[in-house]
This record gives C-alpha cells, structure tokens and sequence, in this order.
C-alpha cells in the first residue's frame, strides 16, 4: 500500500514538472534569438540596412515616447537617425521566447551606449515575428526604457 502511494506522488511529480517545463524547453522554430544576437550585430557594426532587412515590409517599430514607426523603409531612416544622435553600441538579451506556426514572440533586456562606451539607455524589449514565405521577419518590435525620465521643471 505505502508503495503505491509513492510511486503515485512520484508520478504527479513529475507529470506535474513536464507540464510547467516543456513549454519553456520548446525548441524556438524561428531562430528569434539568434536573429537578436545578428540583429545587435549589424547594428554596432553600422550596417542599418542589414538590420532594416530583418523585418517584414509593414513591419512596426513602438519607441517609448513617440509614435510607432512603420515600415522597414522608415525603420532604416530610424535606425540611422538614431546613430547619429549618438547611439553606436547595443547589447541585447533574450530571457523568453516561444514560436507557435508561423509566429513567434521574444523578451528580453537591452542596454544602449555611444562609440566611448558612456551609458545612454537600458530598458526591456518584446517583439512579434511572423514566417512569411519561408523566412522569419520581425512584424512588431517595442521597447521600454528603464531609466527615470528627466525632471521636467528643471
């Protein structure tokens, strides 16, 4: 009796474990965290275009603060424009990701920085990507940043 009483617990046990785990062990289908890692890639190298390519043509940028960017075409003019406000280097973090068909959602953590290093922003990101024709392509991408904002009295 005490035997089959344990190997009942064990068993929930571990029915239980496989059933909060295995979504979280799911192979992402879309590569969205390599595609991340390229992403920062090409942009601390400066090739805007090769970052720009990597979302689907009505894909959405959402920025803290301002209106949405929409279409890879404005994502290049952003992304360059950003550059030249002094943003040269991204470190990008992925802690979530999860691919079900033809989409696939990430998060993670992001900090920002100029050519000397010096610290210019941090915050957490979420995007969306969608598989079209065969290939993965960012369809919305937003951001927070998780610095104050400035005391606007001053």
């Amino acid at each position: 009796m005490r035997q089959s009483s344990i190997s009942r617990t064990v068993s929930w046990v571990i029915v239980s474990l496989l059933v909060v785990w295995a979504p979280l062990a799911a192979e992402d289908a879309s590569g969205l965290a390599e595609r991340a890692a390229a992403w920062a890639a090409e942009f601390n190298a400066g090739n805007f275009e090769a970052v720009a390519a990597m979302y689907a043509p009505d894909a959405e940028r959402i920025p803290p603060n301002a209106e949405a960017i929409k279409g890879r075409d404005a994502i290049l003019d952003y992304l360059r424009a950003s550059a030249e406000m002094g943003a040269s280097q991204v470190e990008i973090g992925v802690t979530e990701v999860e691919s079900h068909g033809d989409t696939a959602w990430a998060r993670g953590t992001y900090s920002l920085s100029d050519a000397d290093g010096g610290h210019l922003d941090h915050g957490e990101w979420m995007s969306i990507s969608k598989n079209i024709d065969g290939e993965w392509l960012t369809h919305r991408d937003i951001w927070n940043s998780s610095m104050p904002l400035p005391d606007m009295d001053e």
